[in-house]
């Protein structure tokens, strides 16, 4: 049971991580393989990850982007120009830069100095210099939230295929991007050997991951909006990590023909889908559920009257319906996707105590949706608070505001342990599973009515 809990965990862990690292299309202006730029010059593996080490080697990408950048605005390229003044500015922080052929660079979120979790993100197709901001972005929200003690890794690190092209459903860049990636993480493993690194490999970056896996030493190989490994099955990656896949309902990579075709000069496809059972990959969510939406899914868990389970919602979904359905159809907490790392631990661990958490900010919108509620409050749920007792109604009512058992204690100058003992009746009563159920209750009863919305 206690594998269970935790393999469920890592799933609610991925699908929030892997959901924070997509990002919106950034579009560019001018192809970034039509603009000229210098050779970059070699620079020495990196001999580790002290700051002095460190800043050295961000100089040395930072005197990189320069040179591309003047050459840009030497040959009139301004838009170019101005975009690589950005990746100049001396708070980013580069390990390698090469700005000819669409580009590539590598990008370092975090501190790598201190960092203990390494996240390696390989972009798919069509991502190069003039929509590097997609590839950025999406660091930047799993750096968030990873939270502290991780860095991100922007691993632009080959020419990626145009998204519309013959090239995109060959592995041949992957083929030869595989070799750059291994290289790469085998230096970062050498420079900071203590880390966890896990390779986050979206779209046509699977394949680059699927080709450059054998013997990577990496904890976990993440593929989501894939459309195929570049290998028949997760065994043929010969990886001692723990491979994942996921994929978010309505993708388009889940329409494709996932196999692989030799023909003459060239081979066709990017072999088998990595999120089908046969490839072996153990699969995660990667945002609102194909075949069972994750209200659903509570509806049924937490529906079952044989079974004590709490359900814990991790969403990044914003959206009030999704809120209040989540909660009434069971869910005993709700948390959003800036939830960081030690927020999630706690949330289980109150959950699962038979408590109710829900995150501050999703408090505050609740009360918003149930004050949009139209009609009068329901009369057969309205009748069983004749049940309570006057303090027992009052400590409802608090508990429809958000308000922990201290806190209540605190308001109605009482023992907490009372407040425990009147929560109890309360929920025994009215027949609810948790304080979540009991705040929801309040308000479709009428006995609370939101002020100042």
């Amino acid at each position: 049971m206690a594998t269970r809990r935790r393999g469920s965990m890592r799933r609610a862990l991925l699908t929030t991580l892997v959901t924070a690292a997509l990002a919106a299309p950034v579009s560019g202006v001018t192809r970034p393989g039509a603009v000229p730029s210098p050779a970059p010059a070699p620079v020495a593996p990196l001999a580790g990850t002290t700051p002095a080490a460190l800043a050295a080697r961000y100089a040395a990408g930072r005197v990189e982007i320069l040179a591309a950048e003047r050459a840009a605005a030497r040959l009139g390229h301004r838009w170019r120009a101005a975009r690589l003044r950005e990746l100049a500015d001396p708070s980013r922080r580069f390990l390698s830069f090469d700005g000819r052929d669409g580009g590539r660079a590598v990008e370092v979120l975090g501190d790598l100095a201190t960092a203990e979790r390494i996240a390696v993100m390989v972009p798919g197709a069509g991502i190069d210099l003039d929509k590097y901001g997609m590839l950025r972005g999406g660091s930047l929200r799993l750096h968030a939230a990873l939270g502290d003690r991780s860095a991100v890794v922007a691993w632009l690190g080959y020419a990626t295929p145009s998204s519309v092209s013959l090239q995109a459903v060959t592995p041949h860049r992957a083929a030869g991007a595989a070799p750059r990636l291994r290289a790469f993480v085998q230096e970062l493993r050498a420079a900071r050997p203590g880390a966890r690194v896990t390779l986050l490999c979206h779209s046509y970056g699977s394949v680059v991951c699927g080709l450059a896996a054998p013997g990577l030493d990496v904890a976990a190989i993440v593929m989501f909006g894939s459309p195929g490994a570049g290998v028949p099955d997760a065994a043929a990656m010969r990886t001692p990590a723990t491979v994942w896949a996921g994929r978010t309902a309505g993708d388009w990579t889940a329409h494709l023909p996932h196999l692989s075709a030799g023909l003459p000069f060239v081979t066709v496809g990017l072999g088998a889908d990595p999120v089908s059972p046969r490839f072996g990959a153990r699969i995660f969510a990667a945002g609102r559920m194909p075949e069972m939406s994750g209200i659903e899914a509570t509806r049924r868990i937490a529906g079952r009257p044989e079974a004590d389970v709490k359900v814990l919602v991790l969403t990044t979904f914003d959206l009030d319906d999704y809120v209040y359905e989540a909660l009434r159809a069971g869910a005993s907490g709700f948390l959003l996707k800036e939830a960081s790392a030690a927020d999630l631990a706690h949330a289980v661990r109150v959950v699962a105590a038979g408590d109710a958490l829900l995150a501050p900010n999703v408090t505050k919108r609740l009360i918003a949706e149930f004050s949009r509620m139209s009609g009068a409050p329901r009369a057969p749920l309205k009748e069983r608070v004749s049940d309570l007792t006057e303090r027992e109604t009052e400590v409802l009512a608090l508990i429809a505001q958000g308000l922990s058992n201290a806190e209540i204690a605190e308001r109605l100058v009482v023992a907490e342990q009372t407040v425990k003992t009147h929560v109890s009746r309360i929920l025994v009563k009215l027949r609810l599973r948790d304080r979540t159920q009991a705040a929801v209750f309040a308000y479709e009863t009428g006995l609370v009515r939101p002020s100042g919305y």
